[in-house]
């Protein structure tokens, strides 16, 4: 990364890219050649199956149809990963995270970096992407704007203002939400028009993860220790559960809200007809870049990254899988788990 900015890296012990597929630094489809002689990690249940060369600083993940996209946080650029054979189909250019590094974003190194201030991610660009199954969504600090783009393509369909600092973001049926975690504020986007429908300021303090449905917002307050909920239509805050320390990712599945405590190694779930806590697993210590973590949901319960990716089954609350593997951050998607490296690669893993 330019400007000579190190990362808060989290350490992992996991077997990291013992075969890397290697990309062509352009950005056409180029064939990727693994590396001669090395075996991919594999186990019982479980087996990697394409390990990819993206970029030095790769972001959460997201599968959209037949690619994976991956936020190249140190470049301004996103990645297209073909889901069938691991080929770099296209990097689209987006932002320039030099301007944020020219401006004094964040800390320098990950010594004068306190850990769960999450401040190590201020300089990323871009530092948020979703899917909502028709665009994808992304949000970009240098410019302080959220892109529509096209899901196949890459290409930028929409360019609207943030008017925030952002930081998580989450997309469904009640719309765009993107949080500001320095600023304590969320902001509700109109997911035909862009248009923005509400700010909501004086959040628990450090909004971060957010996970939208069809009737309520769940943002995770990891200053607060908290997490909040919020009424779509009258755009306040109805809710606040405690949590353990840095909450972070969100999702919402299996009739129940599920969130992480990045520092508390806790997973949370909600019962949202009552707005309480019906479970809690002990969980593994989560690694990689300060801030990043995303979950991955298959038809039985949830992957967790960390220094061992795990699942945690939906029926029974406990942690029935656990890889000998890691990763910090990863998705769930066409019959596969993606998990981003701290070496920047992309594995697809395949789970029995």
């Amino acid at each position: 990364m330019s400007g000579g900015r190190t990362s808060a890296f989290r350490l992992g012990r996991g077997p990291m890219a013992a075969a890397i597929l290697l990309q062509a630094s352009c950005s056409s489809s180029s064939a990727p050649t693994a590396t001669a002689g090395t075996p991919l990690p594999s186990g019982s249940g479980w087996s990697v199956e394409a390990i990819t060369r993206v970029s030095s600083r790769e972001g959460t993940p997201v599968v959209a149809g037949g690619l994976v996209w991956v936020p190249n946080m140190a470049e301004g650029s996103i990645s297209a990963v073909n889901a069938s054979d691991g080929r770099v189909e296209r990097t689209v250019r987006i932002g320039d995270p030099g301007f944020l590094l020219r401006q004094g974003c964040g800390t320098s190194s990950v010594h004068a970096t306190p850990h769960g201030s999450f401040d190590i991610r201020r300089c990323d660009v871009p530092n948020a992407l979703a899917y909502d199954g028709k665009s994808l969504w992304v949000t970009l600090n240098d410019a302080r704007v959220l892109l529509r783009l096209d899901p196949v393509s890459g290409r930028t369909l929409a360019t609207i203002p943030l008017g925030i600092e952002a930081f998580g973001l989450g997309v469904g049926a009640a719309g765009v939400w993107v949080s500001d975690f320095e600023h304590d504020s969320v902001v509700h986007f109109d997911r035909s028009t862009g248009a923005v429908l509400a700010t909501i300021s004086g959040m628990p303090p450090g909004p971060s993860g957010i996970a939208v449905g069809q009737d309520a917002v769940w943002v995770a307050c990891a200053r607060a220790n908290s997490i909040a909920r919020i009424d779509p239509i009258t755009n306040k805050v109805v809710a606040e559960l405690p949590l353990g320390k840095s909450p972070l990712p969100v999702a919402i599945a299996f009739g129940s809200v599920w969130v992480r405590s990045e520092e508390g190694d806790r997973l949370t779930r909600i019962d949202p007809a009552t707005n309480r806590v019906v479970a809690t697993t002990v969980v593994g210590a989560a690694e990689g870049l300060d801030g990043l973590d995303q979950f991955g949901i298959d038809a039985t319960g949830l992957w967790l990254s960390g220094l061992r990716i795990a699942h945690v089954s939906a029926a029974s609350n406990l942690q029935d899988r656990v890889l000998g593997y890691d990763g910090p951050a990863l998705d769930y998607g066409r019959g596969r788990l993606w998990a981003i490296g701290i070496l920047g690669t992309l594995s697809r893993i395949r789970v029995n």
